[in-house]
């Protein structure tokens, strides 16, 4: 507290005033306003052993729902070594981040994976709550947008302006190993004013496929596949493909499931799938 005092018929009588922390809260206010490094996950996929001895070329395939659908193989990995294909172990890792790139594309016919010559026009990075205009062949830099008229807050969307209806809008996301990855394309031409919204969920699909690669483009049959959801503050998942006693089977009729967690006996047992 501080003091000055006022003078009233030659007496000076004090005045008390409150103290403000200017420094300190100008100080917080900075840092509220301060960008926030992206997100990072990592989903743990535990095989029980019985599971790796098998003769098998098929593939687990991740696939993460945009828009509501999974189209795109988001991350493999192969139960056999093959060279260039990343290998399944008794524990494998797959992290990303919450960092995008959009891009537009066309689809010929025919075209059944993103590669590098895939992309129309240039990528841009891009976060929640913006938007990315195209002019003249050209993607430019994405800015906040007024979201007003979005089907969502923008609190996980972020939108394509003047994309020509010829053209569909392509995201890629960022993992660990500083690689940007599709993992979307939306299938539907652009809406007539020009703008196509994407909203990403932070839902996942695992599945068994067969042979396929990153950026492949999928057909996720929900009813085999295993959903795997990080709520809001959780960023690490371990799940399990196995026995429901992990390694110990319970006779020679029981299949391999899909369970949540590193293999305790309460687990509950979600979708059946037989690899």
């Amino acid at each position: 507290m501080s003091s000055i005092f006022l003078s009233i018929n030659h007496t000076q009588l004090p005045i008390i005033l409150p103290s403000f922390r200017t420094t300190i809260e100008k100080s917080k206010t900075v840092d509220e306003m301060a960008p926030q490094p992206p997100r990072r996950y990592r989903l743990t996929v535990i095989l029980d052993k019985h599971v790796l001895t098998l003769n098998a070329q098929n593939t687990l395939v991740i696939a993460r729902k945009v828009n509501g659908k999974a189209n795109v193989a988001f991350a493999v990995g192969h139960l056999q070594p093959d060279y260039g294909k990343p290998q399944l172990l008794h524990s494998t890792s797959f992290e990303w981040e919450d960092k995008y790139r959009v891009f537009l594309l066309s689809l010929p016919e025919g075209l059944a994976s993103l590669g590098k010559s895939s992309a129309t026009t240039n990528a841009v990075d891009i976060s929640f709550g913006e938007i990315a205009e195209y002019k003249d062949g050209t993607l430019l830099e994405a800015h906040k947008a007024d979201t007003t008229y979005w089907a969502t807050d923008g609190k996980k969307s972020f939108a394509i302006y003047n994309s020509p209806q010829t053209f569909r809008l392509g995201v890629q996301q960022l993992t660990t190993k500083n690689h940007f990855t599709p993992i979307f394309v939306d299938q539907y031409t652009a809406s007539l004013n020009g703008t196509t919204e994407v909203t990403l969920n932070d839902e996942y699909l695992l599945y068994w496929g067969s042979q396929t690669v990153v950026g492949q483009f999928v057909q996720v049959e929900e009813s085999v596949s295993f959903p795997v959801v990080f709520e809001p503050g959780v960023h690490d998942r371990i799940v399990r493909f196995g026995y429901k006693e992990p390694d110990q089977p319970k006779d020679a009729g029981e299949s391999f499931s899909w369970y949540n967690g590193a293999g305790t006996p309460d687990e509950p047992t979600f979708i059946l799938s037989k690899i």
